[in-house]
């Protein structure tokens, strides 16, 4: 280690202990990270030596290409800086910290610092890419000997690999070294580099089996349960280990291991907590952002990342997958309740979301929708993974075209180059803008953590049919249940693992008045996962596990609120329940829940839409008062012709004049007023905003 490097240690070692704990902070997000406020210009992270050591086409880029080095100087060039800022983006991640535990030849820490000051004088804002966990072993263990006992071991102990990568090596989130070996990189980007802020990618926690995991296992596991045999039915602690299990289990009934599940989805937490506190004390300005990967569709302890947590630790939470936006087999496959549940953590969810088998889009109509979901439900523009990848052969004309970035196709730069003026000329659309939904679709957090394997295809399809019903919403996390009053209407699609105070809540909101619609076993068990002697809302339901009626709706009136029961579970009819890797789906019977909760919420629904089921619906306040109803086509190869719309409760900021915006062009931007309260769209290609101003 050289001398400046420990300096750099010390003092991190130093402020670590002077640390505030970050549940003090109140979460400030900068200013430039809220809505309407970012366009995203893709990502430029990995150094030359990480493709020379992968040689193999990996996402858009022919590592093992004789053009690889072009590529990779023409990408980080003024000229493609110069060019993606007149396109108006305003913030890239770079190349910083891969894994070679600080090797500045490896990771081409010199070009780098060119590439900073290019980009900041262009008004681009820089994050220093920073793997969170995976390594190159050759590199990291030469540099740091001393980490051979952060690694992450499996249950038969042995060395993780990231894939099937077997000199990328795993570091362990719980181990103080590796932490601190983090937040000197952290000091290193935003005090040396004068970065914007970092950037950690693949921030999740694998089941780990390690010394520091066993012993911070046996420590929460001595702290939470004070009497082990009555709770856990273990007499004595000291015996205990982390379960030497499978971890994709979706009905977790095992008392040791619902506590292991309790502890691993505190662990990623707990890190990015660590480093985002350290990285505020020594610059407060600077932005923590991050790769969540959830919701990647698998149980979400086998990943160890609880959402609600993971979401209000990164200013701009990044989900990587491969939902990329599209119309597939009568399914739109979208990022909705991921940015929505960003909205409710405060921050701005960034979705880098990839088609099957890691293929770029080639469309323009592709691109567009990418970019539309991004307005319609995140308010930024997301030039996403593929933007500075390679032209390659596929779309390359000659050989001097195979390094070009991927953007310079006119299929790309044309609707990408039209978004972001769209947005940079509308932000008052945008900055500020709430999220203004009557319905709440309830995220139970024991049922996710205990009862997967039902909990999240019943979340999952529900969200489905109300964004394919046109039918507007937000996501109430457990954790958030003191905020029920804020909604018309509460829906609970088969959470089963329900508390007495949520219970008790439930029962306080529809007593006040709220409407409860509840699905499937909700409530049959308590939030250990006990099955109680009968429904735990059967005061509310007025429905007993034990009646043998043949109605599968049942409508009972709680004072002042309504509560109508779905016995039969319709958002899993036909369902394969019980999967770690969940599909989305719409069964038929869900239809008639959705029909019913329009009902329900009567002059609560802000808008009805006459639209095909493509078509998706969010309502946002503006920061000057006004309304915007953002509408998004995800079949948007087909140009929709005459959707209408009306208003049961009567029309925003009660008038009928409004404004139609689109990025698509001006004969998209036209909206007529029919007979009585209704509004028409003669065309809609793939994104309009309707907007009511004060």
């Amino acid at each position: 280690m050289n001398k400046t490097a420990f300096i750099h240690l010390v003092c991190l070692c130093v402020l670590s202990v002077l640390l505030i704990p970050l549940s003090s902070f109140s979460y400030e997000r900068p200013a430039w990270s809220q809505r309407g406020e970012l366009v995203w210009g893709g990502n430029l992270h990995e150094p030359l030596a990480f493709y020379r050591r992968e040689n193999r086409e990996m996402a858009g880029v022919s590592a093992n290409g004789v053009w690889l080095e072009d590529w990779y100087k023409k990408i980080r060039s003024k000229k493609t800086i110069k060019e993606l800022a007149e396109l108006g983006v305003n913030i890239l991640y770079v190349n910083f910290a891969k894994g070679a535990g600080g090797n500045d030849r490896f990771e081409d820490l010199e070009s780098t610092k060119k590439l900073v000051e290019i980009c900041q004088s262009h008004g681009i804002r820089v994050l220093a890419y920073i793997q969170f966990a995976s390594k190159h072993a050759e590199e990291f263990f030469a540099a740091h000997p001393e980490a051979r006992s952060w690694e992450q071991v499996d249950r038969f102990g042995h060395p993780r690999i990231y894939g099937d990568r077997y000199y990328r090596v795993i570091m362990c989130p719980c181990n103080p070294g590796y932490l601190n070996y983090l937040k000197s990189m952290i000091y290193k980007a935003v005090i040396e580099f004068k970065m914007d802020g970092v950037f950690l990618d693949n921030c999740y926690y694998d089941p780990c089996y390690c010394p520091c995991c066993q012993s911070r296992f046996k420590a929460f596991v001595k702290e939470r349960y004070p009497d082990p045999l009555a709770s856990l039915g273990i007499s004595n602690l000291e015996g205990i280990s982390i379960p030497a299990i499978e971890s994709a289990e979706t009905a977790v009934t095992d008392r040791l291991h619902q506590a292991w599940v309790q502890w691993r989805v505190s662990v990623a937490s707990d890190a990015a907590d660590s480093l985002r506190s350290y990285m505020k004390q020594v610059k407060p300005e600077a932005a923590f952002c991050g790769n969540t990967i959830y919701p990647r569709m698998n149980n979400w302890h086998l990943r160890g990342v609880d959402p609600y947590r993971i979401l209000r630790i990164f200013d701009l939470p990044y989900t990587e997958g491969h939902n990329f936006p599209r119309w597939e087999e009568g399914i739109a496959i979208n990022n909705a309740p991921a940015m929505i549940m960003g909205l409710g953590a405060g921050s701005n969810l960034i979705p880098g979301v990839w088609l099957p088998g890691t293929k770029l889009p080639e469309r323009s109509d592709q691109i567009e929708l990418a970019l539309g979901e991004s307005l319609a439900y995140g308010g930024h523009v997301l030039a996403g993974i593929w933007a500075l990848r390679m032209k390659g052969r596929r779309f390359a004309g000659s050989p001097d075209e195979l390094s070009e970035p991927y953007f310079t196709r006119e299929e790309i730069s044309q609707p990408w180059a039209g978004y972001s003026r769209f947005m940079l000329k509308n932000q008052t659309i945008y900055t500020g803008s709430k999220l203004s939904a009557p319905l709440a679709v309830y995220h139970s957090e024991a049922s996710m953590a205990f009862d997967f394997g039902t909990a999240y295809p019943a979340f999952i399809n529900t969200t489905q049919a109300l964004l394919q019903g046109h039918v507007p919403f937000d996501i109430l996390f457990s954790q958030d249940i003191d905020k029920l009053a804020d909604y018309n209407t509460l829906l609970l699609s088969s959470q089963r693992c329900l508390s007495e105070d949520e219970i008790e809540a439930i029962l306080n909101f529809v007593i006040s008045g709220g409407n409860l619609i509840v699905t499937g076993q909700s409530g049959l068990y308590d939030q250990n996962r006990i099955e109680r002697a009968d429904y735990g809302l059967k005061k509310l339901t007025g429905v007993s596990a034990f009646d043998r009626q043949a109605e599968k709706i049942h409508y009972n009136r709680k004072r002042r609120g309504e509560v109508i029961f779905f016995s039969g579970a319709p958002e899993l009819d036909g369902v394969e329940i019980g999967r770690p890797v969940v599909r989305r789906a719409v069964p038929g019977p869900l239809l008639k829940v959705v029909d019913i909760i329009r009902s329900t919420l009567g002059k609560a629904l802000p808008v009805y839409l006459e639209a095909p089921p493509s078509v998706s619906l969010s309502v946002f306040s503006t920061s000057g008062g006004g309304v915007a109803v953002h509408l998004l086509n995800y079949d948007n190869r087909n140009v929709l012709q005459n959707i209408t719309l009306s208003f049961p409760g009567g029309p925003p900021l009660k008038t009928m004049q409004c404004s139609a915006l689109s990025p698509d062009g001006p004969e998209y931007e036209k909206v007529l007023r029919k007979e009585g309260e209704r509004l028409l769209i003669p065309k809609m290609k793939t994104y309009t905003c309707l907007v009511w101003e004060k």
